[in-house]
């Protein structure tokens, strides 16, 4: 049993006092998503979401969703490779500078999509209505539906192949400073994995030489693993 003052955040709780880290540091003011968790089957921003809101409430992390993801290894193919440095590899994290464009396209075709949710629960036209700050808003009367109330209506539609990017003088994050809450993690390297034991084995990823052969023995300075 954990006792916490009721306005601590759930996501601080659920990151340093149960150790549930799959819950991300990110922006820290409910922009960005990475916080989000599942209260009663709700998504919900766990940055801004005192503990104390969520008594007797069933909490599920991004941890409670591992059994329903089918893990793949990338197969050798162009289209996995890193367009900044025209390689596949597994290194540094260039996804933001080097596909933003992509991942621009495919927010705003989400947002298209919630709003046309939003838009056929209230029967209005889809102009009518804005999405800012996890919510789907009707301009005439303020009526307001969360991203994880339309989440399974907006995924029936039909994706449009046209969107409308943001225009950047409407930009909230791109372009703006933030502070972040885990800057100072950062900068003292104060990381949960880096722990040492005499206990732990080392892993290394190995592969055939070969394209589609498999690994099956690896022989490391006379031993055979």
């Amino acid at each position: 049993m954990l006792t916490v003052d009721s306005e601590t955040p759930l996501h601080w709780v659920l990151r340093e006092q149960l150790g549930l880290t799959g819950t991300k540091y990110s922006c820290g003011i409910a922009e960005c998503g990475a916080c989000t968790v599942h209260l009663d089957g709700e998504a919900r921003l766990s940055c801004v979401t005192p503990v104390g809101e969520v008594a007797g409430t069933d909490i599920i992390t991004i941890e409670g969703f591992y059994g329903q993801v089918d893990v793949q290894f990338a197969p050798a193919e162009a289209m996995y490779k890193n367009p900044a440095f025209n390689t596949q590899m597994t290194a540094a994290s260039t996804s933001v500078r080097t596909s933003w464009d992509i991942l621009r396209k495919a927010g705003a075709t989400a947002r298209e999509m919630l709003i046309a949710a939003a838009a056929g629960t209230w029967n209005v036209p889809a102009g009518q209505c804005r999405a800012e700050t996890g919510m789907v808003i009707h301009n005439q009367s303020q009526r307001k539906l969360g991203y994880g109330e339309l989440a399974s209506k907006a995924a029936q539609l039909p994706i449009p192949d046209n969107v409308t990017l943001k225009k950047p003088e409407d930009f909230r994050i791109i372009g703006h400073s933030y502070l972040r809450l885990d800057m100072m993690a950062r900068i003292y390297a104060m990381l949960g994995l880096i722990i040492n034991s005499p206990d732990f084995y080392i892993d290394a990823l190995s592969r055939a030489a070969v394209l589609g052969l498999n690994l099956n023995l690896l022989q490391i300075v006379g031993s055979v693993l």
